[in-house]
């Protein structure tokens, strides 16, 4: 099966025209806008600096982590 190349993936559920990559789903796309920000606020209860991190290392942050319980949250 042909892999899609990312620049024909555009997000369906948005009219931002970006990529739909894990980046832009997790971190951008406009339609989780509500679920993104009680999981950042979430987050930013529990890591201090977290808020003022760029939004690449919040993504990296989020899917490095092992705790258990920002496992559970979900976006």
């Amino acid at each position: 099966m042909p892999i899609t190349p990312a620049e024909k993936t555009i997000c369906k559920h948005c009219s931002t025209g970006e990529v739909e990559d894990e980046l832009h789903f997790i971190m951008k796309c406009p339609k989780h806008d509500i679920a993104r920000k009680k999981f950042m606020e979430f987050i930013s209860k529990k890591v201090k600096h977290f808020s003022k991190m760029p939004l690449e290392m919040k993504f990296e942050w989020i899917f490095s982590q092992e705790d258990d319980e920002i496992g559970r949250a979900h976006v």
